[in-house]
């Protein structure tokens, strides 16, 4: 029943009211800098209990985007999330930055930072394709996976808009190197590349604290503008998926092709125990600019 409990807390994060995320402060310092395959990542782990809830967030994302679903999942289970390599508080890592090298730094870091499996992974847009990789890789690690409006393969017109993407974000690089002012957003209001992160900072419901965290870390940080800019994706990017666990328990969890839509059911010898199907969300903003727990 967890991964259902796991669903209506990212449903409320999606529906809440707007405001300040109680104790979002904890995300503008490092948790625990965990060593992972020749790199460090930075994990927030809270609450108590099994199996532990891992957060993977989306491209230009990382652990803040689950200030207000991760303390939720705290209450009943071990929640953890956390900024992949290069992003936020973590160190760079090896390039590119693939989802087969995303998600062996990331079980390396759940192994050497003491959060023991099975893991209900979840992964946001981008971290859909890390998580189920992970799954793919890892399948008697895995007790579930959640995906929250996960990539799906990539059109030729949302390939040449992530490209110029990378291309605006390796210019912003290059004005922070040079110390140069930075590039402008297009549109109003007026902003730098440096705002382009989550769903633009500052962000409304998140304290004035965070918000000036994050944009010092994106107006500064050479290695997350690498990180973005290297080329994505993973050979597991199906639109259906299906883990089996050493216990005999298995999850599948399908896609609609535009993300707008999902079905989690979970099993255990053939009985079904749980099942979240959502359709007809809310609408939300285009990829690039939408983060799960946010009106």
């Amino acid at each position: 029943m967890k991964t259902f409990f796991v669903w209506s807390c990212l449903l409320l994060g999606i529906n809440g009211t707007a405001g300040a995320a109680p104790g979002d402060e904890i995300y503008t310092r490092p948790g625990t800098l965990v060593p992972a395959d020749g790199t460090r990542l930075n994990l927030y782990c809270m609450g108590n209990g099994s199996p532990a809830v891992v957060f993977d967030s989306g491209w230009e994302d990382w652990a803040p985007v689950w200030t207000i679903v991760q303390p939720e999942v705290a209450k009943w289970t071990r929640a953890c999330s956390y900024d992949r390599a290069g992003a936020g508080f973590s160190d760079p890592g090896p390039l590119p930055r693939t989802s087969v090298r995303i998600a062996d730094e990331l079980r390396s870091a759940l192994h050497n930072g003491g959060i023991k499996g099975p893991y209900i992974l979840v992964g946001h847009a981008f971290g859909g394709d890390n998580v189920r990789t992970f799954a793919a890789r890892h399948p008697g690690e895995v007790a579930g996976l959640v995906l929250v409006e996960a990539d799906v393969t990539s059109s030729p017109e949302e390939r040449r808009g992530q490209a110029r993407l990378i291309a605006s974000l390796r210019e912003c690089r290059d004005a922070i190197a040079a110390g140069k002012p930075l590039p402008a957003l297009p549109g109003r209001p007026a902003r730098t590349c440096a705002q382009q992160f989550f769903r633009g900072l500052p962000e409304a419901m998140w304290s004035p604290e965070l918000n000036a965290k994050l944009l010092e870390l994106a107006q500064t940080k050479l290695a997350m503008y690498d990180a973005y800019g290297s080329p994505r994706g993973s050979p597991h990017s199906s639109h259906s998926v299906t883990v089996s666990g050493s216990s005999g328990s298995s999850m599948v969890v399908t896609t609609s092709t535009n993300g707008t839509s999902a079905t989690i059911a979970a099993k255990r010898s053939g009985r079904r125990f749980a099942t979240a199907p959502m359709s007809s969300p809310p609408a939300l903003p285009p990829r690039a600019t939408r983060r799960p727990g946010a009106v």
